[in-house]
């Protein structure tokens, strides 16, 4: 990610806590974002240096090797900040490293969203969906 754009928040991407849940859900809440698949076997989280929950991102195992992004948000003050991409970037390494092939967002997604995804290399499969398919 780029280090060097203004107002840059460097994190640690690790899974949620128990105690961050009632947090993360209110980050979502904030984007529209759907709350019922928030766990903290397949939620993680960005926090910031000092340890704090700025964004999450919640996955659902399809099947054996297919994962979906379900939920992704940013505590809005900090949306822009670099957090989004290094969040994203770092769970879909971790979802590779589990030897998962397949993982996809479908989020219905705006325009500006798309264009995000498209830069973290996943590629459109219909109006609705997106895929990341690792090398």
């Amino acid at each position: 990610m780029d280090a060097q754009k203004p107002g840059f928040i460097e994190i640690t991407v690790d899974m949620a806590r128990p105690e961050e849940l009632p947090k993360i859900i209110g980050i979502y809440r904030q984007h529209g974002a759907d709350c019922n698949e928030v766990g903290c076997n397949n939620t993680f989280v960005a926090r910031n240096l000092s340890g704090v929950a700025v964004g999450a991102v919640t996955v659902k195992k399809i099947q054996p090797g297919w994962v979906s992004l379900k939920s992704v948000g940013v505590e809005p003050e900090l949306v822009d900040k670099g957090i989004g991409g290094q969040m994203v970037a770092e769970v879909v390494e971790k979802l590779k490293r589990e030897g998962n092939h397949s993982i996809t967002v479908d989020l219905n997604l705006t325009q500006n969203q798309q264009d995000f995804y498209e830069k973290m290399g996943f590629k459109p499969l219909d109006s609705k969906s997106m895929m990341y398919k690792p090398d």
